[in-house]
């Protein structure tokens, strides 16, 4: 072992001597590379080799890569590539070649050799590299669906993009990805032929052994050959969702778009690709200026008035809560631009969702959605939000959400106290699971009514009797109204109360630690007890309680305590946590600033 070492660590005294001689690196930083590939070269070398050693080898040679560029820029030094630059290269790719030799199984090892030669324009190493890694991975479409990529985006090989992709399908032929993967390399194709040539598509289309011709070609038999599978809608979708506005694509573009209009009129999927082909403008169903990129208001409205009634179809064909989703998804989605045709934008979606709730086929989260447009309105419409609820608490009678929205809306309509707590209590029996929400919501309630202070107080102390998901929310605020609407030491009273008798809460006693300290003359004693407690009961698990602890006496307690409780902290905690735990520690002792 130790005379490879030698003998690599001879192969780059020179890198050293010039990394010097071009004064790039210091002599210490020149010491540092050494050392640390002399420690990275053992790892590598020792009997029983692992993976991460090699990559964490191979990541520290380009990190020095990276700083050698840096540096480069800096000090505007550009001689010398060749005894530096290449000589990492050389080191990285020996170090990817014996790792994969050494460990050819691991498939991401091979695409991160990939990346490495994109980034550093190693196209034709990597193409080297393509046939190896599909020996050992031939059985992952990915893997195929990668080399044909390479070939065809990076040797620019259309012939050879080809082949991967024939073999691919011969080795998986049920596979979606890799026929949609080979109609887009066609697309592209075909675009890049008719970029590049100066004559017409006619006179293209004329000749018999017409780039062009041999494209489109391929392209109808790829998808005449999926055409005998058993063929998924999703297909479909990523093909059109591939075709670009191209006239001598479009009589494709059209046969896929029939064909998946006739084999799947029953699914809701096929009609919201429909619709949004429409929102789109798509070239395959009008032909207009769009195709030049010309865009305008008029287009807009065009294009989503035909949206929407391909949506009004849908629906009738398919009246589903999935179909209608589908449509409202749409319609919240053109909502999110409000750049142009406001009113116009706004009416498509009220009249959705009004629709899908008249016919009764509003999905639970359409309901919310729906009620909260209603209900944050300037001007709600009391009767029909009230019979909005009623009719989504019907259908989805345990929803938290849309209590919520209940409660809420009766907040906002200013209803007695006497009709919130009944609905309330209510919601409460009819949900189930984490009721938090409802608990906040009578909260905010109470909060926005100050002659209803006795009740809000009275809602702190149903709450922190609750199961620990509400309690915990609720410990500290109850702290804060105190200290608000009482003084320090009624709040330190309930602090004890609450650390005896409710479920642990780490909030709790870094509220009460908060409060403490902002007090005009802080009572260290008391503050103290608060970081005490805490690590009482969290002080095993949380090693943020003990640097807590420690920063106070550091800053505002007595800083000759440090080392005691650092002592403490050592012997309380998990074993896995302790390292994290010190380095934190020297951080606070020392800081890097």
């Amino acid at each position: 072992m130790s005379e490879f070492i030698e003998k690599r660590r001879e192969l780059s005294i020179q890198e050293y001597e010039f990394m010097k001689h071009l004064k790039l690196f210091t002599d210490d930083e020149i010491h540092g590379i050494k050392t640390k590939r002399f420690q990275h070269e053992h790892k590598v070398e020792r009997r029983a080799k692992e993976l991460p050693d090699f990559i964490n080898y191979i990541v520290y040679e380009n990190n020095v890569l990276e700083l050698l560029a840096e540096r480069r820029k800096k000090l505007r030094v550009y001689s010398g590539r060749h005894n530096l630059e290449s000589g990492i290269f050389n080191r990285i790719r020996t170090l990817y070649k014996r790792a994969m030799d050494r460990f050819p199984a691991e498939y991401r090892l091979w695409t991160h050799y990939l990346r490495h030669c994109e980034k550093h324009k190693l196209e034709t190493e990597g193409s080297r590299t393509l046939d190896k890694m599909l020996n050992y991975h031939g059985d992952k479409p990915k893997a195929w669906i990668t080399a044909a990529n390479w070939e065809y985006k990076q040797m620019n090989s259309m012939e050879r993009a080809r082949h991967f992709m024939f073999r691919g399908l011969q080795r998986h032929p049920e596979c979606r990805g890799l026929y949609v993967n080979f109609l887009q390399l066609q697309l592209q194709e075909v675009e890049k032929i008719l970029e590049s040539s100066e004559e017409d598509v006619e006179e293209l289309m004329e000749k018999d052994d017409s780039p062009l011709k041999r494209a489109l070609e391929c392209l109808k038999v790829v998808y005449e050959h999926y055409a005998g599978k058993d063929r998924d809608l999703e297909f479909f979708v990523e093909v059109l969702d591939s075709l670009k506005p191209c006239a001598v694509t479009r009589e494709f573009g059209l046969t896929v778009l029939e064909d998946m209009k006739r084999l799947f009129a029953e699914k809701e999927l096929m009609w919201n690709t429909l619709a949004m082909l429409e929102l789109n403008g798509s070239h395959l169903l009008k032909e207009t200026s769009e195709e030049k990129g010309v865009k305008s208001e008029s287009f807009f409205k065009e294009n989503l008035e035909g949206c929407v009634r391909v949506y009004e179809n849908a629906v009738k064909s398919l009246p589903t809560k999935t179909m209608w989703s589908y449509y409202i998804d749409s319609m919240l989605k053109v909502n999110e631009d409000m750049s142009s045709q406001q009113k116009l934008r706004r009416k498509v979606l009220g009249v959705a969702f009004k629709n899908a709730f008249e016919t009764g086929y509003l999905e639970e989260d359409k309901y919310v959605q729906y009620l909260k447009l209603l209900i944050h309105t300037d001007k709600p419409q009391d009767s029909f939000v009230t019979d909005v609820l009623d009719k989504a608490l019907d259908a989805y009678p345990s929803s938290v959400k849309l209590w919520e929205l209940r409660l809420i809306y009766l907040g906002r309509k200013q209803e007695s106290s006497n009709e919130f707590d009944g609905v309330f209590k209510q919601s409460l029996a009819k949900c189930s699971g984490d009721v938090l929400p409802l608990w906040v919501a009578r909260f905010q309630y109470y909060h926005t009514h100050p002659n209803h202070s006795d009740r809000l107080e009275q809602t702190f102390k149903d709450a922190i009797n609750q199961p620990p998901t509400i309690s915990k929310h609720f410990q500290p605020l109850y702290l804060d109204f105190l200290t608000i609407t009482e003084d320090i030491n009624t709040a330190r009273k309930q602090y004890r109360q609450m650390q005896r008798d409710c479920c642990p809460c780490l909030e709790l006693h870094r509220k009460m630690s908060q409060l403490e300290s902002i007090q005009a003359q802080p009572n260290t004693d008391q503050w103290r007890l608060c970081h005490e407690n805490a690590t009482q009961y969290f002080g095993t698990t949380d090693p943020s309680v003990w640097i807590d602890y420690i920063r106070f006496e550091k800053e505002a307690g007595s800083p000759k305590n440090m080392p005691l409780i650092f002592e403490r902290a050592k012997s309380r905690l998990d074993d896995d946590l302790v390292a994290e735990f010190i380095t934190e520690y020297e951080l606070l002792r020392n800081p890097l600033v």
